[in-house]
């Protein structure tokens, strides 16, 4: 069967400017409601073919790296060129198979009390209204924080205000735009934004290489912390990573481990705090299985599905022959972007999409082609499991100590450079529940 393919006609500068500014808005206008493939012009990511369907995106995410490329060229300035984000093959799959290990299994339930503590203490000093957003990050930046580089100590915490103001740069629209045009990377001194965003990540640079160099001269294998299990990863050749490529490293993953997940846990807390029958429920539930049941489960996962932080997948670009999707074929050159937003919202994968409805995940499984917020394949995000983790723990230690209000109680996402999050208008306020 072949399916029809949707294209903006309008001039490609308004096209990138509406996906800058209002990416879900942009993605609902193209597809409509039952549209599976539409092609857009959205800057150096052109053509772009946006894959919403489920079986489409299936066939992408089994195209071999011999047929495409999957890069993501605008993050290249922010985690540089040794990143998972970055690198094509066969560089991506030898670092990929020396960092996977590390954020799966035994390996990640160390972190749960970090989590935990981080969460517990962060939730005590907000009493007063303010940001959710800020809340949020304020606790996933702490907990990757630590994660990365174990024991606090001056260094690291001179970083985490670096790299808060650093994200600064990154986290809106227009802010964000040099990104996406190239010919906006002009150093024309502190006060453009290009130049500002150049001089803070000089500034964070120097910190991390500062904490790099201090562990490889005072290094301790008993460590369990990302930065120690770097420094002691080799490859197949047995030589070690350069002090830059572990740098990109930490980079991709502060910036993953702080914006996304802080994204999917103020969405976590804004449902939580508006369906008050759907609170009560996960509140039974961690009651009797703590941050492991599954209802905690399914919240978590509908939280995901309704507004992922990340609304595409990693784009493949197609190398030098054509390649064949949805029985369309696609010249070389053109970008593949299995859209996560389009297929969770598709009506005949999730009925009445726009709802949220947490018991959807217990009704019936879902596919890796029908529910993806951490992208597929060899491309996945390496965090997933957690960034998972995470979520649960974060509203398991919090929701049963504390009642939450939130104002105003309707709001839609806001884009922040490259995740859509909570507006920062929508406030909350934390009170201690009865004993």
């Amino acid at each position: 069967m072949n399916h029809p393919i949707a294209e903006d006609r309008r001039l490609p500068t308004i096209q990138l400017v509406h996906w800058i500014a209002n990416p879900v808005d942009f993605i609902y206008r193209n597809l409509g409601e039952e549209g599976n493939l539409f092609v857009a012009q959205i800057g150096r990511l052109s053509p772009a073919v946006f894959i919403c369907h489920p079986a489409g995106v299936e066939e992408v995410f089994k195209l071999k790296h011999d047929r495409i490329a999957g890069v993501s060229p605008n993050l290249l300035p922010v985690v540089g060129s040794s990143s998972l984000l970055t690198t094509d093959e066969p560089e991506h799959q030898q670092r990929r198979r020396l960092i996977l290990p590390h954020f799966h299994g035994d390996r990640i339930r160390v972190y749960r009390e970090i989590m935990r503590e981080v969460a517990l203490s962060v939730a005590r000093s907000h009493r007063d209204w303010g940001q959710l957003r800020s809340f949020a990050q304020e606790i996933t930046l702490k907990v990757i924080s630590k994660i990365v580089f174990a024991a606090g100590s001056e260094r690291a915490d001179r970083l985490q205000t670096k790299l808060a103001e650093l994200l600064q740069t990154l986290t809106s629209p227009v802010r964000s735009s040099f990104l996406l045009f190239p010919f906006l990377q002009k150093n024309w001194g502190s006060w453009s934004p290009w130049g500002q965003f150049l001089r803070l990540r000089q500034e964070v640079d120097e910190i991390i290489y500062e904490i790099i160099r201090d562990r490889r001269q005072n290094f301790n294998s008993d460590r369990t912390d990302i930065l120690s299990l770097l420094l002691s990863a080799r490859f197949e050749d047995d030589t070690p990573m350069s002090d830059t490529e572990i740098r990109d490293h930490l980079i991709t993953f502060l910036i993953g481990g702080r914006e996304t997940t802080a994204s999917s846990l103020a969405w976590g807390f804004y449902w939580a705090a508006k369906y008050e029958n759907l609170r009560e429920k996960l509140l039974e539930d961690i009651a009797k299985h703590g941050d492991s049941g599954p209802y905690l489960d399914a919240f978590c996962k509908e939280t995901l599905r309704i507004y992922t932080p990340t609304l595409i997948s990693t784009p493949r670009q197609v190398r030098d022959r054509p390649v064949r999707v949805l029985d369309v074929e696609f010249p070389a050159g053109t970008f593949l972007l299995p859209c996560i937003y389009g297929v969770h919202h598709r009506p005949d994968v999730y009925p009445n999409p726009y709802k949220f409805d947490p018991d959807r995940f217990i009704r019936r499984p879902y596919s890796s082609s029908e529910f993806f917020p951490f992208g597929g394949s060899n491309r996945r995000c390496i965090g997933d499991a957690l960034a998972m983790m995470e979520m649960k723990v974060v509203l398991a230690a919090i929701l049963p100590q504390y009642k939450m209000a939130i104002d105003p109680v309707d709001v839609h996402p806001q884009r922040f450079g490259i995740t859509i999050s909570v507006p920062d208008r929508l406030q909350m306020q934390w009170v201690d529940r009865p004993s």
